[in-house]
């Protein structure tokens, strides 16, 4: 099927579209129009010229002195030097209205083939907002003067504490003054499957869609990515890398409510609870006795809990892969990458044993996570105390899980 996409603004959190990107790429998705508001309409222009690999480059090397000019103040000079330096780039700031981005214009010019652009087979739409005239605008490149297509990228990225940017006369501010997500303007243009990029953070407006008759695939980033201008190389890796997992998500290539877990046909660990299991899980938290009030309180608990680590009616299923995030979580599990049901499961076992050791790897906060945990978890093959699940049940529910796991791993 083919996709239009529309890319959020938000400043350096837009290494998050790169990691989505890829993953679009991989999945042989057909890109057919994208729009973009300020960072979004710089990767939208990417996108559009198919220069993933320099995009990335660039996103992974991007630092302040690439987005605008400034001089660093040195740790070795004089107080009375800093001063003057500080000084001198505040007049210049006031002067010219805001910080000078001429870095930025000079990376964009060296970046974008203009003629490349217009022949692209994508249609670029650039969304800002004109202060001349008071109104949004938004321009394809074949709406756009010759010449003039990094003006208006630069103008939809035009961030209050940027200098002003100004054509034919006219002064625009960041599109994400009017429209921070700009799908209104695809479905204005006759497109009806849409792939919208959210950038949860992004400063700006968010406008009601129009028409509720179009497919539209939403994908925001499931954690923090940092600052509207965080310059931070590690960080921008880490939002590619989450912007991969989150958008393969979508599109049901993993699963899970907050890990990533790759689908199996025949999940060797992970599959739906047994007639038995579900019966001795029940048997222990009523005490035989399931239709006392307690009984119902407490599987109301255990119930409620584990909803909210599915998009679905609870079932056996997903109750198995629901409890296996919680005890993921409670062990501090690295999250930012896949795993299989396997793989996810042993490392769960195996932090689970170091724990009740004392042997934690560096990774994890060793005795924080030693003191609070070691006293709550099942030592041997006993069923956790079930008073726990009313006071602690996202810990009950860690210890039902390891409870199945090892007879589960037993048979094996």
């Amino acid at each position: 099927m083919k996709y239009a996409l529309a890319l959020a603004g938000g400043g350096t959190k837009g290494s998050y579209q790169i990691g989505v990107w890829k993953a679009l790429r991989e999945l042989g998705i057909e890109i057919t129009a994208v729009s973009g508001t300020s960072i979004g309409a710089i990767n939208g222009a990417a996108i559009a010229l198919g220069e993933y690999e320099k995009a990335r480059r660039i996103w992974e090397n991007l630092d302040y002195s690439m987005v605008f000019d400034y001089t660093k103040i040195k740790s070795g000079q004089e107080l009375h030097e800093k001063y003057e330096s500080i000084k001198e780039q505040l007049k210049d700031i006031a002067k010219k209205r805001g910080l000078d981005i001429t870095p930025l214009r000079k990376l964009l010019n060296d970046a974008i083939d203009e003629e490349k652009l217009r022949s692209s087979p994508i249609d670029l739409i650039i969304a800002t907002v004109s202060l001349s005239e008071f109104k949004p605008v938004y321009k394809s490149t074949s709406e756009i003067p010759r010449g003039q297509v990094v003006d208006y990228i630069l103008a939809s990225a035009a961030l209050p504490i940027f200098e002003r940017i100004k054509i034919d006369g006219n002064t625009y501010l960041d599109g994400g003054a009017y429209d921070l997500l700009p799908i209104n303007t695809l479905i204005a243009r006759g497109h009806r499957n849409i792939i919208a990029v959210d950038l949860a953070g992004g400063m700006g407006i968010k406008r009601r869609i129009k028409d509720k008759n179009v497919n539209i695939i939403s994908i925001k980033n499931s954690e923090t990515i940092g600052g509207i201008l965080e310059f931070d190389p590690r960080l921008a890796r880490a939002n590619v890398r989450l912007g991969y997992l989150d958008a393969m998500k979508a599109f049901g290539k993993n699963y899970g409510k907050r890990y990533y877990i790759v689908d199996s046909d025949r999940p060797k660990y992970m599959y739906a609870l047994t007639h038995d299991e579900m019966k001795l899980i029940f048997d222990e938290i009523t005490n035989e006795k399931p239709k006392s009030e307690k009984s119902r309180i407490m599987l109301k608990h255990l119930f409620r809990t584990l909803r909210k680590y599915t998009d679905e009616s609870l079932n056996p299923e997903n109750a198995v892969i629901a409890a296996a995030e919680i005890a993921a979580e409670t062990f501090e599990i690295k999250r930012v990458r896949e795993y299989s049901d396997e793989a996810l499961v042993k490392k769960i076992m195996k932090t689970h044993r170091s724990v009740m050791k004392g042997i934690i790897s560096e990774t994890h906060r060793i005795d924080r996570l030693k003191i609070r945990l070691s006293s709550l978890l099942i030592k041997d093959d006993e069923f956790p105390g079930v008073l726990l699940l009313m006071t602690l049940p996202k810990i009950f529910i860690t210890n039902i899980f390891i409870f199945i796991m090892k007879k589960r791993m037993a048979k094996q």
